[in-house]
């Protein structure tokens, strides 16, 4: 992988979009670099401030979010940055959204709040400042107390200042996280990349349609589930293989295209024509050559729905591979640590044989003891029949 560059960072950022394989590559392309932790965080930082939609900021967080659970373990420095940042990132996104009446991308940063909270991402008291951001108009954040407890946030209504009583309608209600989910909500990451799709449709411009069921698909892999079921190796080969004979790579069909006449497609040549055959010439051409260009572009649509099922198999590989990885780093700290304990009770076991005597030299003794007392025996013998041969 090539070396850390702001310009490069910048191009991924200005490239990624609402589906998770795109937030995924470049999140794992973040990890890889995560000794540049600050200047990832600073300039994701000045990308969000300088988007423009709602949406948009949503997915920058969206990112975020991949970047700060895959680096939980691996660098904290990571999640210690973003933490200086996201309050005002929330700030921000929540007061676009409100700005263009899009309360689904309030209520999606109340989950991805909820998601830090269920899997501890952050501290507590931390996700509470977060949740009062979305609750709370932002000029308001800086004059509302912390909340007492660390438990569950209480009712926010009672601590929204004075200032806030100009808009004569109650705060919102505070989101109710639900308890069954930990990742964000499928219907929301639909909802918003319908509503990409619109607008650059409306610019003219071929979006991709499925990536809602990509994201479906994927995001039960990502988020821990499914982990019984992992992917096979010939799914992806499958769609590897039907992508090797792709309309585009088809220059007979372009050749064709090409070769249709320009005049056809400028309507200043066609006013000059007068001759009425010339015009059911071109008329029956520009009808062929109509049905050949939609026929091509209904092929080309199918190819792009093949590769984004491509890169969704290639995501769901990664994350269930990455699991496994996880698992067996896991199971390596705990041989390790069965090592280190069976080591320090080897060595405590050692320095306990040691402290045991000798037996071989025990057993010296002993013999030595044995030899005296024969010795002192015999001589005892000796002198009692010395005794009897002189009193004979």
């Amino acid at each position: 992988m090539s070396a850390f560059s702001e310009q490069a960072f910048k191009a991924k950022l200005k490239d990624l979009n609402n589906t998770q394989a795109s937030i995924q590559t470049i999140s794992l392309w973040a990890g890889h670099h995560r000794k540049q932790y600050a200047r990832i965080v600073a300039i994701w930082m000045e990308e969000l401030r300088e988007a423009r939609e709602a949406g948009r900021k949503l997915t920058l967080l969206y990112f975020a979010n991949d970047v700060v659970q895959n680096m939980r373990k691996k660098a904290l420095e990571f999640l210690a940055e973003f933490q200086t940042v996201l309050l005002e990132a929330f700030i921000n996104a929540s007061k676009q959204a409100r700005v263009e009446g899009e309360e689904k991308v309030v209520k999606s940063l109340g989950r991805l709040a909820q998601v830090w909270r269920d899997r501890t991402i952050f501290e507590e008291a931390f996700i509470l400042k977060l949740e009062q951001i979305l609750v709370e108009q932002p000029a308001a954040i800086i004059s509302t107390p912390k909340p007492a407890a660390m438990g569950k946030p209480a009712a926010y209504t009672a601590t929204v200042p004075v200032t806030m009583a100009i808009s004569h309608t109650p705060p919102p209600p505070e989101p109710q996280p639900d308890s069954k989910r930990i990742k964000i909500d499928v219907a929301d990451f639909q909802a918003y990349t319908k509503a990409n799709q619109d607008k650059q449709v409306g610019k003219g411009k071929l979006e991709p349609t499925s990536d809602d069921e990509d994201y479906e698909e994927i995001a039960p892999y990502v988020n821990g589930t499914n982990s019984s079921e992992s992917p096979k190796l010939e799914t992806l080969l499958r769609l590897v293989q039907k992508l090797q004979s792709a309309p585009s790579a088809n220059g007979t069909i372009r050749s064709k295209i090409a070769e249709l006449p320009g005049v056809i497609t400028d309507p200043a040549a066609i006013d000059r024509i007068s001759d009425p055959t010339e015009i059911e010439r071109l008329v029956k051409v520009a009808r062929e050559g109509l049905q050949v260009v939609m026929e091509y572009n209904k092929e080309l649509n199918q190819e792009l729905l093949d590769r984004q099922a491509v890169a969704a198999e290639l995501a769901r590989q990664l994350a269930f591979h990455r699991k496994i990885i996880d698992e067996k780093e896991h199971l390596r700290e705990e041989l390790a640590q069965q090592i280190s304990e069976r080591r320090a009770f080897r060595d405590k076991l050692a320095i306990h044989t040691d402290s045991l005597p000798d037996l071989n030299r025990a057993g010296g003794l002993t013999n030595s003891f044995s030899d005296g007392q024969g010795r002192a025996t015999a001589a005892s013998n000796k002198v009692t029949s010395l005794k009897h041969s002189l009193f004979k």
